[in-house]
């Protein structure tokens, strides 16, 4: 690993010295440009029903594509920002081949390409039914090591940020507690009379729970009701 690239990691820590949003948000413009990184964009991901747009907490890509990606909502076919959906590693896009690929997955990354955006890396952070940001950078050139090190700095200064601005990381589309608490057992394999009893409500308002839970996370049925709760970081196990 190049230890240059050490020591200017380190220079971030401790995140708890910066004490407010500019400050946060002035650090993690720093650090991206200290690897290189000309064009990123970082985002807290919304739920499916939710809008990418009052979500972008820093963004360096070209003033074209961004208008394009977030008016013809491209993060939802997008297989980069797909891929890094309740992920805990970094994403490279020449990895791609072991994540799902949507229809219109390619035309995406065409897009992208055509804006001098390639080849793209993302780093998720995921914060259980707090937040979940992904950004996504174009051609950052560092080995994996040293990619781990700075993902895991960015992801401090997340993490910092939620902690001085957490309206900067809110949800659009997010689950409600009850909608969360009733996915979860339904996760573990409770029918809606047995969360009924539990939790002291009828089996009705548990179902009114999960179709509401549902249609936020654009579910065609219980199943991909919970498999997106996962993935967009709704509940855990």
């Amino acid at each position: 690993m190049d230890h240059s690239f050490y020591d200017r990691f380190v220079r971030f820590l401790p995140v708890d010295r910066y004490g407010d949003e500019p400050s946060v948000c002035a650090a993690l413009h720093e650090l991206v440009t200290a690897v290189g990184v000309r064009h990123w964009l970082l985002a807290g991901v919304p739920l499916p029903a939710g809008q990418l747009a009052g979500q972008v907490i820093a963004n360096e890509w070209p003033e074209a594509w961004t208008a394009r990606y977030l008016r013809e909502r491209l993060w939802t076919t997008d297989p980069v920002f797909a891929a890094a959906l309740g992920s805990r590693t970094v994403v490279r896009q020449d990895r791609l081949a072991s994540f799902p690929k949507f229809e219109s997955g390619e035309a995406v990354l065409q897009g992208y390409e055509e804006h001098g955006l390639t080849p793209l890396t993302a780093v998720p952070t995921l914060s259980t039914g707090e937040f979940q940001t992904v950004a996504i950078l174009s051609r950052l050139d560092l080995d994996e090591d040293a990619t781990a090190m700075f993902a895991a700095v960015m992801r401090r200064l997340v993490a910092r940020l939620w902690h001085v601005a957490p309206h900067r990381l809110a949800r659009h589309g997010q689950l409600t507690p009850r909608e969360r608490e009733i996915v979860g057992h339904t996760a573990r394999g409770k029918t809606s009379n047995e969360i009924g009893r539990e939790l002291g409500i009828s089996a009705r308002t548990v179902f009114a729970h999960l179709t509401s839970a549902g249609e936020k996370l654009r579910a065609a049925n219980k199943t991909e009701t919970v498999v997106n709760a996962f993935r967009y970081g709704q509940i855990s196990l």
